[in-house]
């Protein structure tokens, strides 16, 4: 074969390569062509929420103890002998506000007051012959007297002493000094019994009758389970949201039934750093709700007029995701407050805006969507 043949055979292989090339990249091209006409636009199927603005309450959550609003510590006032307990004052015993809790010894104090509540009459009676009173005032200390005569302890008469002249003629002859001294002996005989000041619950070891007692001993513990106080600690910038007179819903692990409770005091920021305040919550208990239960409390406040209430995680990078005609629209929000679960948003945009619930993986402004409603 000549030299100028082999050279005509290599050149008509290339152009046969290059044909075939330039053939199939002109057919994968069309296809790819052709595919692209024919791929449909994907569309995202989502569920949407319409969007209306109301009047929200700002609710706030926190967690803590309940605790008896009272706890005091009873003392006795006097030594003596205890001759009458309410049960021992054993621990868990159940007292009414003025219930005896205890009874000492009082024949001496009763002895006492019994002799000045004779003076007192005798002093009166002499009053009345000597002071040369008219009718009207006469009948008033007969009455005095007859109901000094049978009064205990703790129900003293007042002595019926009208103007100045009387009450002068009554220190000049010895009444008012005898009253003075009747009153002190009826107190005396008085703290002989120890009352509950309100009504509550004993704790302690117990005071068995026969014990002696001396002035100042501790005897019991009375603690109020009527009345229960909540101590919150929320952070500072909640503040605003709360006022005392909120209404608080209370709840505690395993009991549907809430109670209900008030915010009484809020106790302010002591320190520039602190980011924590105390939030006092009164509630009153059926006997149901103890001391030391743990409990989760949902404060009602700040009342916001016209909002849309979100869910906190319905915001992607603090935009609101919306299905605007058929396309996803991230809208700025103006957030007005928020609690544990929502965000609620100023109505900056229209009433009905379908808000998108779906959570998507890739949400970017444009992607094409169908609702649930259109599928």
């Amino acid at each position: 074969m000549t030299k100028r043949r082999k050279t005509i055979s290599v050149l008509t292989v290339i152009g046969i390569l290059l044909i075939g090339g330039v053939s199939m990249f002109l057919l994968t091209s069309f296809k790819a062509e052709a595919a692209k006409v024919e791929s449909p636009i994907e569309v995202r199927t989502v569920r949407t929420r319409e969007l209306i603005a109301e009047s929200q309450d700002v609710a706030v959550l926190a967690d803590g103890f309940l605790e008896s609003s009272r706890i005091l510590e009873i003392q006795s006032p006097l030594a003596g002998k205890v001759v009458q307990t309410a049960s021992d004052l054993k621990g868990g015993t159940e007292v009414v506000k003025d219930d005896i809790l205890i009874s000492l010894d009082k024949r001496r104090a009763l002895i006492a007051y019994q002799s000045a509540r004779t003076e007192m009459i005798r002093i009166s009676s002499q009053f009345l012959t000597a002071a040369g009173l008219g009718d009207a005032d006469r009948a008033a200390w007969n009455t005095f007297i007859a109901a000094l005569n049978e009064a205990d302890a703790g129900n003293l008469p007042v002595p019926p002493m009208n103007g100045d002249r009387q009450k002068l003629l009554a220190s000049t002859m010895g009444v008012v000094g005898a009253w003075h001294a009747l009153e002190s002996a009826a107190l005396d005989l008085e703290d002989h019994n120890v009352r509950a000041p309100f009504t509550g619950t004993i704790t302690g070891r117990g005071l068995s009758i026969g014990s002696w007692v001396s002035p100042g001993q501790p005897l019991a513990t009375l603690m109020d389970t009527r009345n229960m106080e909540l101590r919150l600690s929320v952070s500072s910038d909640k503040l605003r949201d709360i006022a005392p007179g909120d209404p608080v819903r209370v709840s505690r692990s395993g009991d549907s039934r809430p109670g209900l409770g008030e915010v009484v005091r809020i106790e302010p920021v002591l320190s520039a750093g602190s980011q924590t305040a105390m939030i006092h919550v009164a509630m009153e208990s059926d006997g149901d709700w103890l001391p030391g239960t743990f409990v989760t409390a949902e404060i009602k406040g700040r009342r916001i007029d016209s909002a849309f209430r979100v869910p906190r995680g319905a915001l992607v990078d603090g935009r609101l995701p919306v299905y605007d005609d058929g396309k996803l629209a991230l809208l700025p929000v103006n957030i007005l407050a928020q609690d544990a679960s929502d965000v609620l948003l100023a109505p900056d945009f229209p009433n009905g805006t379908l808000m998108v619930t779906t959570v998507l993986q890739n949400p970017i402004p444009g992607l094409s969507l169908g609702t649930e409603e259109d599928s």
